[in-house]
Order: structure tokens, then sequence, then C-alpha cells
């Protein structure tokens, strides 16, 4: 009886560059459409509602988050908070979510940072994303016009499904919080 030869192989003369076999599969439609529906990134648009406005813009190539801007000069006290103004509003696909972020190095060197931070951005909101900032350091911090105040994430949105239950699970941790599991 002659040895069945598996589906799967490893044929070194057949080896053929990634780019090569990307190309080869896309020629095909139905391929090219799931593989776009997969990598395509979530269209977000922007409505101009302030004449110093600037699209969010990723700062390096591989950055997650991009760096949105003040539309407004203004002062925040130490200790103090404002709601700062980036003259966008979103237009976003339903199933996806903006999360406004703090920028690292205004919390590391200034002590500001996004107050409610990560804020959301449903995709139903139409009104202009504002910037919750808060100054713990111990001077004020000035904002300028076209300063980076923030930086957003696109992600996608799942929602769960809410009801009653008669009672909870038995767990190791039971009721244990706020650093009930220690610290080392």
């Amino acid at each position: 009886m002659a040895e069945e030869k598996s589906k799967f192989f490893f044929d070194p003369y057949m080896m053929t560059s990634l780019s090569d076999l990307k190309k080869r599969l896309l020629a095909n439609s139905q391929v090219r459409e799931e593989y776009e529906s997969i990598m395509n990134k979530p269209k977000i648009l922007f409505i101009k509602d302030h004449e110093l406005a600037k699209l969010p813009a990723y700062e390096t190539a591989e950055a997650a988050g991009a760096d949105v801007r003040s539309v407004e000069a203004l002062s925040i006290p130490a200790g103090g908070r404002a709601l700062v103004s980036t003259g966008l509003k979103c237009v976003i696909e339903p199933g996806w979510e903006i999360q406004v972020r703090p920028r690292s190095g205004l919390a590391f060197k200034q002590g500001v940072t996004v107050l409610n931070g990560p804020g959301t951005i449903d995709s139903d909101y139409a009104g202009i994303l504002g910037v919750l900032l808060i100054n713990h350091g111990e001077t004020p911090f000035e904002v300028a016009e076209g300063d980076r105040i923030a930086q957003i994430v696109v992600a996608p949105v799942t929602q769960g499904e809410f009801g009653w239950a008669d009672q909870g699970r038995e767990t190791a941790r039971g009721a244990g919080g706020f650093g009930s599991t220690g610290i080392s």
C-alpha cells in the first residue's frame, strides 16, 4: 500500500516570498475582499469646527495613539482642571470608539493628565472633542494654541448583555478588592 502524503508539506524548491504569495492570494477576488475587510482601518472622520483645528496625527510609524491639539490658549492653575477644546467633531463608524488618553511626557514632566482617562467618545457622540485636563503640578500649566494635549486611540466596541443572577460564583478572591491581593 502506498504511503499517503499529508496535505501539508514543506518543499524548499517551491518556496516563494511572502509578498509574492500575498499578491497571488489577493488576485482571487473573494480572498481579497476578506483580507481587506480584516485589514482595513476604521474610517474616523472629523468636522473642523474651529479654524485652528488640526487632524489628529501619529507622531511615529508604530504609535498606538494619535496626538490631538488645543485650539485655545489658557492657564490651568496648580490643582485645577479645564476642558480644553480641540475644535474637532468626530464622525465615528458604529462598532468603534475613540479613547482619550494622557500624553506621558505631560504627565511626567508637568504633572498634567487627562482627568477621566481614558475618556470614551462613543460613535453616536456628535459634539466637539474636548479634553479634560487636570494639573497635579505645583505651578500653573500654560496651554498654547496648537499644543499637543492628549492622544486618542481607536478601539473596537463590544457590548455585553446584562441580566440578573440569584447568586455569584465562588472564587479564591471572593469579595476582596482594593489591594486585597497585596503588592509583592
